[in-house]
């Protein structure tokens, strides 16, 4: 019964899946009891909502603070300690969205990505190498985690000394945005999130004078006509490109690997035949999007899948629910390997507002689960059902832990 259904229950936040078919098959968009969001839930629909900046706006108050009675005292915390955060990108709307996209379309170029190739393929050894196969070993801690923040980080320009807490900042910055947060942990996070905005915008302002070649400093420095960012602009950017680059990569990696530990037949398969590894990693942005959807508000009265959506209420363009829509995917539930248009899922968005780190992204997964599947054999739980911990969250979805166990490659085999 979908009008039982809310998508403001922590159980099904923690694995929404059922959830969406169940009120999809009644309703393409549904209109949560509780919160009074519509969720859509459909592929075409979803898809053409992402493409309709028209009616649907992306500034929805809904990223940058938790909108409610704290709104004000979370945004006098930014002031006093650093900046307040400004929309931009994934929550602004053209022509300022123009303006920013093409700052740093500058900057977040193909060829910067392939210029980390060697890079990439010396950390993912390096991380796999200090694995400690002689015993259980916690997946999520020990390689998901330590991997993305380390090639974000490096861009940014990061010290090395910084980078601990640099990943505490990104963690911070997703549970930010959590409903299920009360008033003293929102808070909290705030205070961390605006020490976050204060160390950026001090490496911003040094990147200024002296330009040392990262990410960071070409944002601070890009122009397009004239026109550059301004410091809480980029320090927005920034804390996007963190959430974006860090937190969803991260995600990825462990719905991976228990991907191959359920089906293990997917680790023979995928370290004799390395060419389907970019398949599996699309399979696996598809069935557990990291980042299951995003908010947009309407703009003017308007009508969706047949449902009437007032002026100004919040629309929530649910990239979990239409990468799994059966109308779109043959059997939506199944990682297939070789499932026809493989990249059509909706996971990095669509329209104006696609990711602009996708390239990165899938080219870190791609090297990731090339060097594990070929180092690693018998991947296997460690603690039976215990093994995995999920934590609730509107927007984020993926592991927190994955305990596991693993025996290396014979060399005869690797060779």
């Amino acid at each position: 019964m979908s009008a039982e259904i809310t998508f403001t229950d922590p159980e099904v936040q923690v694995c929404p899946f059922s959830a969406y078919h169940q009120a999809r098959a009644e309703q393409p968009v549904y209109r949560d009891p509780v919160s009074g969001v519509f969720y859509v839930l459909d592929y075409k629909l979803t898809r053409a909502a992402a493409m309709d900046v028209e009616r649907l706006s992306n500034q929805t108050g809904q990223l940058l603070v938790s909108p409610g009675p704290l709104a004000e005292q979370i945004m006098s915390i930014y002031r006093t300690k650093a900046i307040v955060p400004v929309d931009v990108l994934v929550a602004g709307d053209p022509p300022v969205h123009t303006l920013h996209r093409a700052l740093v379309d500058k900057t977040f170029t193909i060829s910067r990505v392939k210029q980390m190739e060697d890079y990439l393929n010396e950390i993912v050894d390096r991380i796999i190498d200090r694995l400690d196969l002689e015993h259980e070993f916690e997946f999520m801690r020990d390689f998901a985690i330590g991997l993305p923040v380390a090639v974000i980080a490096d861009q940014l320009g990061i010290p090395l000394e910084d980078r601990p807490q640099f990943k505490l900042w990104s963690i911070a910055c997703v549970e930010a945005v959590s409903q299920n947060n009360d008033a003293a942990k929102h808070i909290e996070l705030a205070n961390t999130v605006a020490d976050f905005h204060k160390y950026i915008l001090d490496r911003a302002q040094m990147c200024l004078t002296e330009p040392d070649g990262s990410l960071l400093s070409d944002l601070v420095h890009s122009e397009v006509d004239g026109q550059r960012l301004g410091m809480a602009e980029v320090v927005s950017i920034v804390r996007q490109m963190l959430n974006a680059g860090n937190e969803t990569t991260t995600s990825v990696l462990g719905s991976g690997m228990l991907h191959l530990i359920e089906e293990p037949y997917l680790q023979d398969e995928l370290r004799e035949h390395p060419e389907l590894i970019p398949n599996f990693v699309e399979e696996v942005l598809r069935l557990e999007s990291p980042l299951q959807g995003m908010f947009r508000r309407a703009k003017v009265d308007m009508e969706l899948g047949g449902v009437a959506i007032p002026k100004d209420s919040l629309v929530f363009l649910r990239w979990g629910a239409a990468n799994r829509d059966p109308a779109m995917f043959a059997n939506p539930d199944k990682l297939d390997l070789h499932r026809d248009h493989v990249r059509s899922h909706l996971t990095f968005g669509a329209g104006i507002h696609f990711c602009i780190g996708n390239q990165l992204a899938r080219r870190e997964l791609c090297i990731a689960f090339e060097k594990l599947t070929k180092a690693l054999c018998n991947m296997r739980l460690a603690r039976g059902e215990a093994s995995t911990v999920r934590k609730p969250h509107v927007f984020a979805y993926g592991l927190v832990e994955l305990h596991m166990r693993a025996d290396r490659v014979p060399a005869v085999q690797m060779a």
